[in-house]
């Protein structure tokens, strides 16, 4: 891989004088900064007057304390990944080539380990004290015992980076554009779907003491390697830490970036992560724990040894280690999301593109090493799947392992969650595709997903895309500048993927670096050609950046847990304290039209879903009357229901057809209603929220396995 800051600059293609580079990058400056006005008019900044004092007020003695506990927590936590994974890379050495990103493959493998060693508790009923501080100290005890030169060299490497006066004052930057994003970590925002499955489940792990997989809830088959690492940041600490666990593979994210940058030049270097922080998706994803920016470090990891590989391997070096270490970092995409397949399709499809197109016995070789590393890698996904539910990869093709009627989840939920999935977006025709950088950047309406993409994308991807096109206008090889091809052309099989299937944007933010890197490097590039004026074009990432920030910093509200004392509780988080109070050990709720099971941690519940489908709702259109339902429930050991109202009256599924129609849903409901009005008793109501608690009823016994919900009963 080349290193050389000019790299990418030869007398043929980068004559600085030359009058068409000045030309173009003249007009992608005017261009970029009309798109950047056009831009900031549709999303425009809010005042920042309209801050309330109490998120500007000075930090509280006690909210500081819990938030140098959990850094605390998180520094042991990844000092237990790097000693983790410093053992797997001295087992199997990075090349020469991706020598500057060792620390990164390190901690992403280090990460993924520690993942599956809780994985492991979980399967053994462990997730105990004892399990935990094994899991987190025996990797330091025995890297000082049998790793003591490791250390050494390690100190000297951390020395000699912190030395140089450019990264320091880049820590620097990089600590003021972030400080934004880590204040809101310990805001009470921990994201919708953190509530529903992303921190729901890792609780319910906890609560079980072992693994938890429910035909309530398709989610609950999914892979879960980040959620994992929740699991334990909430034993240790609490949901605070697990959104910081998120924040730092942001973090990580923007490190791989500047390196990325800095094999092209030092100007690069700082353009790419500028590039990623001023996307507003990306700031908002920085405080939520969701799994959307492990997925997106994971997918640069994986771009960047696959490059590396294909470089080598145009040089006629061979880097077998790198195509290794592309396909863990695949399979650790796959691991987080089943969406991270797409990546593997994505270079799958690059092995085999011009100028490798011919050589079949070279490619296939490559794809059966990537294919066979991605799939060691799923393996303990494999296993607890099959364990548990019959199919490897629950809960998709189910017909493949389960008989008509056997499938574990329902199949009409698994067509209703498909469906809820593809209403997002604005169309899938040509028309839709070419108009596609213009609709994500200039028309996604943030909180809509029909006919938009849900979130707010930065103009940067757009200008990013144009000053590619001006790079290739002025007559620059694109392929003398190191890697710019590939990261292009994983962007864009990436991107296709992601168009022909589910259109919301936090889909497509794992390549959002990837565009990054290669906007920041085609900018730097157009600017280095012009020499008079060519720092007017590095000024439109910073007003991108400007902008994004303001936006941002009105976000803060006084629920800020750096502002001011935790807000008072809604209405939900009312309703779980009660049934907390309330119910026994033995109780079990019923939550129907609530999806935010992590507001009911402590209680044993069967979750909720509805637009990504519901199993709930196929179970009450299985029964004719109430009381079939009353004794179902009984049966299953409910002894409480709770029923948010205000989301029953907008609430349906994504998907109707001849074997659930409108009507079915209506009817559903109107029984679940007669229901609680007919065999249950009202023990709690506030703003839209119902608790009732089941009777007793005369019902026939249930049969011995009648708890059929969780599979590790």
């Amino acid at each position: 891989m080349t290193t050389t800051p000019s790299a990418g600059r030869s007398p043929d293609d980068a004559s600085p004088g030359s009058q068409r580079s000045t030309l173009v990058a003249a007009m992608v400056a005017v261009v970029g900064l009309g798109l950047l006005w056009i831009h900031f008019d549709r999303y425009p900044a809010l005042d920042p007057s309209t801050l309330s004092e109490s998120a500007l007020a000075l930090p509280r003695t006690s909210n500081l304390w819990a938030i140098l506990r959990a850094l605390g927590w998180l520094a042991l936590i990844n000092v237990s990944a790097i000693c983790l994974g410093a053992g797997f890379e001295r087992w199997l050495p990075v090349s020469s080539a991706l020598a500057r990103f060792r620390l990164l493959y390190q901690l992403g493998i280090g990460f993924s380990l520690l993942g599956l060693g809780v994985l492991l508790l979980a399967s053994i009923h462990r997730l105990e004290f004892v399990g935990f501080a094994s899991l987190l100290l025996l990797p330091p005890a025995l890297t000082m015992i049998f790793s003591r030169n490791w250390l050494k060299t390690s100190r000297v490497r951390l020395a000699t980076v912190f030395r140089d006066r450019t990264v320091n004052w880049a820590w620097i930057a990089s600590a003021i554009l972030l400080a934004n994003a880590f204040v809101r970590v310990f805001d009470d925002d921990l994201g919708w779907d953190a509530l529903t499955y992303h921190l729901a489940f890792p609780e319910l792990y906890l609560f079980e003491n072992g693994i938890v997989m429910t035909p309530f809830s398709h989610l609950s088959g999914y892979v879960a390697a980040t959620e994992m690492l929740y699991l334990l940041a909430l034993y240790l600490e609490g949901p605070k830490l697990a959104v910081l666990i998120h924040f730092e593979f942001g973090l990580l994210t923007l490190v791989a970036l500047w390196k990325l940058g800095a094999i092209v030049s030092r100007r690069a270097a700082i353009l790419a992560p500028l590039f990623l922080l001023a996307d507003p998706l990306f700031q908002t994803e920085l405080g939520w724990a969701y799994s959307d920016l492990s997925l997106g470090f994971y997918f640069t990891l994986a771009a960047i040894a696959i490059s590396s590989f294909l470089e080598g391997r145009g040089a006629a070096e061979v880097r077998r280690s790198d195509l290794i270490y592309a396909g863990i970092a695949c399979g650790l995409c796959c691991a987080t999301r089943y969406l991270g397949a797409s990546v593997g399709f994505a270079m799958v499809v690059l092995v085999c593109l011009p100028p490798r197109l011919f050589l079949w016995r070279d490619n296939l070789k490559t794809c059966l090493t990537l294919g066979t590393t991605t799939a060691v890698v799923l393996m303990p996904w494999f296993i607890r799947n099959l364990t548990f539910t019959g199919n490897p990869i629950t809960p998709l093709l189910q017909s493949m392992f389960h008989g008509p009627g056997e499938e574990w989840i329902v199949p009409i939920v698994m067509g209703q969650s498909t469906e809820f999935l593809k209403q997002a977006g604005m169309g899938q025709d040509l028309g839709a595709l070419l108009a596609l950088p213009w609709n994500l950047t200039m028309n996604s309406r943030p909180g809509t997903y029909q006919d938009s993409f849900g979130f707010q994308v930065s103009a940067l991807v757009l200008i990013g895309l144009l000053a590619v096109v001006g790079l290739v206008a002025s007559g620059r090889r694109l392929r003398s500048i190191p890697l710019l091809v590939p990261m292009l052309e994983l962007s864009g099989l990436f991107t296709l993927i992601w168009f022909f299937t589910f259109q919301e944007a936090r889909f497509l933010l794992p390549v959002f670096p990837l565009l990054a890197f290669s906007g920041a490097v085609a900018t730097e590039q157009l600017a280095t050609s012009w020499p008079r004026f060519g720092r007017s074009l590095l000024l439109l990432p910073a007003f991108a950046v400007l902008h994004t920030q303001i936006a941002m910093l009105t976000t803060l509200t006084s629920s800020s847990a750096i502002a001011s004392e935790k807000s008072a509780r809604h209405a939900p988080e009312v309703a779980a304290n009660f049934l907390r109070d309330e119910m026994a050990p033995e109780d079990r709720l019923w939550l129907w039209m609530e999806q935010r099971g992590y507001l009911f941690r402590g209680v044993d519940y069967v979750p909720y879903h509805i637009g990504s489908g519901s199993p709930s709702l196929a179970l009450v259109h299985r029964f004719t009357d109430y009381t079939s339902l009353h004794c179902e429930l009984r049966a299953m050991e409910i002894t409480h229901i709770l029923i948010n109202r205000r989301f029953a009256r907008i609430a349906q599924p994504g998907l109707f057809g001849p074997d659930y129609t409108r009507d079915d849903f209506v009817a559903g409901r109107t029984r679940v209603n007669q229901l609680v009005h007919h065999g249950a008793e009202q023990l709690f109501s506030a703003q839209g929220f119902e608790v009732y608690r089941l009777d007793r009823g005369t019902c026939p016994p249930p049969p011995p396995s009648s708890r059929i919900d969780h599979a590790d009963d």
